[in-house]
């Protein structure tokens, strides 16, 4: 299940915002609204278009002002911007381009050409981000080749010799604490540097016929111990009908067993950890709920990049991994969450295995 385009359409006129709107929303994209220049920002800012219609006069803010505010900042230079302009003013399309806009368009327009021109733009746009990903994740694999290696030995022989230390000293030394915390961190540092390395070696093949739910069960029966501890309650809701796809079990099991660990790690005292499964449009649907600490917008911004954790401790790869398996399965990783509320993590998986 792919995600819809979102598409910015700022103008002041009411008519034009609502025409644009429905000559796009027929090919499938998301339209936001906004009605001058400051409001587009604003949206902008919270809702992260993968394209942006601005007519060039608005009040409070050009059309001019806010493209040459996006080309200039670094978290938005590359949204792609088609500005709206008068037949007759030349000028205005010559400064446009002047300021970065991608493309422009004539008022009245031709609903045809609208159409085109954005998804010529969108789809310019998804081959570039396939470009940057591919390249990211080249140079993460080799990141995470040298600094696995670079630090296994070390932590290796820390981890050793603390050993070799608290077996020579006497039951009653204060000293052996010391070496203890030494061993705890060294077998922390070992697990984060097996996580980095572990990304690297993810290779998925489906395969196989996969039953999601004994996958689900199976790995809350590992976490059992300690939500029993915490008082977490597991509250299953299965789509009796839909529970297999085509998949790489191996993998998937690692999935789940990411998400779960994060939801009983983000509840502090007792709570719920609720599991939905269905389909929407021949995909496969597993929503997990938790009533947990939730995340911050900004959190929620980062929480999939690798290296990124909002752990207290970890290699900040879980989510990475997950979404890295999702993707390789043909599917989509979505999460939404509200800081002190709780998290819910979607994940979309076609139903025949299809890609």
């Amino acid at each position: 299940m792919e995600k819809r385009p979102k598409i910015l359409v700022a103008d002041d006129s009411e008519f034009i915002v609502q025409l644009i709107d429905r000559t796009l929303s027929d090919c499938g994209y998301l339209i936001l609204k906004a009605y001058d220049g400051e409001e587009a920002l604003n949206k902008i800012a919270v809702d992260e278009p993968d394209l942006i219609i601005l007519d060039v006069i608005m009040p409070k803010m050009t059309g001019l002002e806010v493209c040459r505010k996006l080309k200039s900042d670094k978290k938005t230079m590359l949204i792609p911007v088609v500005l709206l302009t008068s037949k007759n003013f030349v000028e205005d399309k010559v400064r446009g381009l002047e300021t970065g806009a991608d493309d422009y368009i004539t008022k009245p327009f031709n609903s045809k050409e609208l159409q085109a021109r954005v998804q010529g733009l969108i789809n310019k746009k998804i081959s570039q981000v396939k470009v940057v990903e591919g390249e990211k994740q080249k140079a993460l694999e080799i990141l995470a080749e040298e600094v696995a290696h670079e630090i296994r030995n070390p932590v290796t022989a820390i981890g050793g010799f603390a050993r070799r230390i608290m077996n020579k000293l006497p039951e009653e030394s204060q000293l052996r604490e010391y070496a203890q915390m030494i061993i705890n961190e060294a077998e922390r540092l070992e697990k984060m540097v097996g996580e980095i390395a572990g990304f690297k070696d993810i290779v998925v093949s489906a395969n196989e016929l996969v039953d999601i739910r004994e996958i689900i069960d199976s790995v809350l029966e590992q976490f059992n111990d300690e939500m029993s501890r915490k008082k977490i309650e597991a509250i299953l809701q299965y789509d009796a009908e839909v529970i297999c796809t085509m998949g790489d079990k191996k993998n998937l099991e690692l999935v789940f067993k990411h998400v779960v660990e994060n939801a009983v790690e983000s509840i502090d005292g007792a709570g719920t950890i609720t599991i939905k499964t269905g389909e929407i449009d021949e995909s496969l649907i597993i929503d997990l709920i938790d009533t947990g600490r939730g995340l911050s917008a900004d959190q929620l911004k980062l929480i999939t990049q690798p290296f990124y954790t909002s752990k207290m401790s970890g290699a900040g790869m879980g989510l990475a991994i997950v979404k890295h398996i999702i993707e390789a399965h043909g599917g989509v990783l979505a999460i939404s969450s509200v800081s002190g509320v709780g998290t819910t993590v979607r994940i979309s998986i076609p139903v025949d295995g299809k890609k």
